[in-house]
């Protein structure tokens, strides 16, 4: 038994879109969080706070948790419509699936998870602090960084302090099983496979529902999200310009924290994900060609948004740190100066160089991993063409 829906193409505007989004998804997580560590909440403290400029500033500038839901809606995009395109849903496709998924989140997670994990214990061992956003005191060990590498983290044990970012690891990694798990426990050729993951399914489901706790990042709440991205491509094509969609959009990121509606975040996170499905449903028919040079702007950025967003954490904890116990300087600053927005500044830009490093290191490898992962746990002969296409 196979399920086939007409999905529309994943066109050269859509291409656009979709690095676009996903390239200044991560830059907004990079600002919120950098301007979380520097200059804190917007409050009446603040000096200044009257004035609009202040209020854009932490507006604009605090959007990270809108775009993480910009994540799941590309990431379901991505991945969801391979299982429903006709395919039979065999071992094969599943161990080729699980392979590129795995490689693809560990070539980058690996090795930011141990910088992040050393950077703090150095911080600890220099300073006698490591400021994080679960407090002062960070330093993680082995068994903290295996617990989150094995996606355990949020619902199981805590996320590693020296990477909070970390946690939509977690729920995307779930949304990687769950999805397939699903689709295999209703049409997979082999009752084996069906029996199989419709318990893998019923396990992931019942423990999240005992130990995920049920806020802003609970897996099971933002599932949702990510299937809105995974079937949008098989909507209706909407009316009206794309202009529109993307006006739509982007005042459904702005929106939360202009209106600070307290209780209402999953609704905030579910238009995300219609908005932006209907935008790129709407971006797939669109005749829209960019300029080349924006093309290739945020197709690098793109490139490395992963990388920016498992890296930058690392230098604004240290540069927090160094801060508030190495110079004992008033953090969060209260007030914008030369000194306060040159600081901000000088960190966004060694954040995106060294996310450029760490991509050149190890994220660009990763199709290289994953043919040699798919080589090794591969019958021997097989033809891999097939296999690495479905990535």
């Amino acid at each position: 038994m196979q399920y086939k829906m007409k999905f529309a193409p994943l066109s050269e505007p859509l291409s656009f879109w979709l690095d676009f989004v996903r390239g200044s998804a991560a830059v907004l997580v990079l600002l919120d969080h950098s301007r979380g560590q520097l200059f804190g909440s917007y409050g009446p403290s603040f000096s200044g706070a009257d004035h609009a400029l202040t209020k854009v500033f932490f507006v604009l500038f605090g959007m990270g948790t809108q775009a993480v839901m910009c994540f799941f809606v590309m990431s379901g995009l991505l991945i969801a419509p391979r299982f429903l395109s006709g395919k039979e849903l065999n071992g094969r496709l599943l161990k080729d699936y699980s392979i590129a998924r795995l490689s693809r989140i560990w070539v980058v997670a690996i090795p930011a998870l141990i910088i992040s994990a050393a950077a703090a214990n150095l911080s600890m061992a220099v300073f006698g602090a490591s400021t994080s956003a679960f407090g002062t005191h960070c330093a993680p060990g082995a068994t903290d960084i295996a617990a989150n590498l094995l996606f355990l983290n949020k619902a199981y044990f805590p996320t590693i302090c020296s990477n909070g970012p970390y946690w939509s690891i977690h729920n995307e990694m779930f949304y990687y099983i769950m999805w397939p798990a699903l689709m295999f426990g209703i049409a997979a050729e082999s009752r084996k496979l069906r029996y199989g993951c419709t318990a893998l399914l019923a396990l992931m489901v019942s423990s999240l529902l005992v130990f995920d706790e049920p806020g802003l990042h609970n897996t099971l709440l933002l599932f949702p999200v990510w299937i809105a991205g995974g079937l949008c491509l098989a909507l209706p094509e909407p009316r009206g310009p794309l202009w529109l969609w993307g006006a739509l959009a982007a005042l459904a990121v702005v929106a939360p924290n202009m209106l600070r509606l307290e209780g209402a975040w999953l609704i905030e996170a579910y238009v995300i994900a219609i908005s932006f499905a209907l935008f790129f449903r709407k971006a797939s028919s669109s005749t829209f060609v960019p300029p080349a040079p924006a093309v290739a702007f945020f197709r690098w950025l793109a490139n490395i948004s992963f990388s920016l967003y498992l890296t930058h954490v690392i230098l604004v904890n240290l540069t927090r740190t160094f801060l508030q116990f190495g110079l004992k300087a008033d953090v969060p600053f209260r007030s914008f100066s030369a000194l306060s927005l040159g600081v901000y500044a000088g960190l966004l830009l060694a954040a995106m160089c060294l996310a450029q490093v760490f991509y050149l290191l190890f994220e660009r490898h990763s199709h290289h991993v994953r043919r040699l992962a798919m080589t090794l746990v591969d019958r021997p002969g097989a033809n891999r063409k097939r296999a690495l296409a479905n990535e």
